[in-house]
């Protein structure tokens, strides 16, 4: 309804008739406007929900925790955190259980000076627990290694071409690195410790990523089963371990740490990539291997030459009739 005006006229006196002053009288339609409905009521729901959750998990750490850990609790509302040490005695801590939480008295001069302090919580965990947590991490280093050397493969212009000639595997020694031959692309020359100048690249690019890491490593060279027919004293054992110094040596050039080094070996062709095919090229390669710390430390604290011999006879990793070869190129680790 619209709003309506009408002229009402009194005269002087004031009543109505007459023409003397006109009243204006206005009548509006007034109606109440409609609120929308409010969203408040959704703040006010979660807020309980919260509250709620909270006061349930409180309950369920109160009802599983022993009597010893109620009673320190309560004493520790009882004494706030930076509690005023006493100027005499001999309590250095704010809760004395014998387990609760504990404290040092500041000796400095500054604002907290003769405030009790809260240390760290210290957890005791036996030496088994410690080398699992330990491995574990180690495990995910190693793991994050290979991540990277794989990457770095598939990115690299100096290596995207050799990318079928690069193997990474973890075992149980470590994160082994392989670095094999192929048709037409050898890593040496044939019958000589000579490194190509691509495989130098390739041990370049490769000791950017292994240099990250604190570990050790081993080097080992391998050969397929042709044997030499021009040499009497100089067969595959000693070419096999002349390439794995090669590999050694250029692994240092290119930034290595030679510390990093703990063991350089010859392996012939005691362990084969390819059993069934003796020659085939994949047998010839050059194998590094970024050891677990536990490992290393084995390697280490080794006491004789004999011991890893004999070790490696019984994992199968090399031929039982040719034990003095094998000797013969372990002593010429790196010291």
């Amino acid at each position: 309804m619209a709003d309506e005006t009408i002229p009402v006229y009194q005269n002087e006196d004031g009543q109505s008739g007459g023409h003397k002053r006109p009243i204006i009288v206005v009548r509006k339609n007034r109606r109440k406007k409609e609120r929308g409905h409010s969203s408040a009521w959704k703040v006010a729901l979660a807020d309980f929900a919260v509250a709620m959750m909270a006061f349930f998990l409180v309950l369920w750490l109160v009802g599983n925790a022993s009597e010893t850990e109620k009673q320190a609790i309560s004493e520790y509302f009882v004494s706030p955190t930076l509690a005023i040490a006493p100027q005499s005695g001999s309590r250095s801590s704010i809760i004395d259980l014998g387990g609760g939480v504990k404290g040092v008295v500041d000796d400095s001069h500054g604002q907290n000076a003769g405030m009790i302090l809260p240390t760290p919580p210290v957890f005791e965990i036996d030496e088994q627990t410690f080398e699992e947590m330990a491995s574990q991490h180690e495990m995910l280093r190693l793991q994050d290694l290979k991540q990277q050397l794989e990457d770095l493969v598939n990115e690299s212009d100096d290596l995207k071409a050799y990318k079928e000639q690069l193997r990474f595997e973890i075992v149980p020694d470590g994160l082994r690195i392989e670095i094999v031959d192929s048709d037409g692309r050898p890593m040496f020359d044939s019958g000589v410790a000579d490194l190509k100048g691509y495989t130098r690249r390739i041990l370049t690019e490769l000791t950017k990523v292994i240099e990250q890491v604190p570990n050790k490593i081993t080097i080992t060279g391998h050969t397929d089963s042709r044997p030499f027919v021009d040499y009497e004293d100089y067969g595959n054992w000693e070419l096999s371990a002349d390439r794995a110094n090669a590999a050694r040596r250029a692994l240092v050039i290119a930034g290595l740490a030679p510390t990093k080094v703990t063991r350089v070996a010859g392996l012939a062709d005691s362990a084969l990539y390819d059993e069934e095919n003796p020659l085939s090229p994949v047998n010839r390669r050059i194998a590094i291997i970024v050891l677990y710390e536990k490992k290393a430390r084995q390697i280490k604290e080794r006491a004789t030459v004999g011991e890893l011999l004999e070790e490696i006879k019984q994992q199968g990793t090399m031929q039982h009739d040719e034990p003095e070869h094998f000797e013969e190129q372990v002593l010429n680790e790196p010291e």
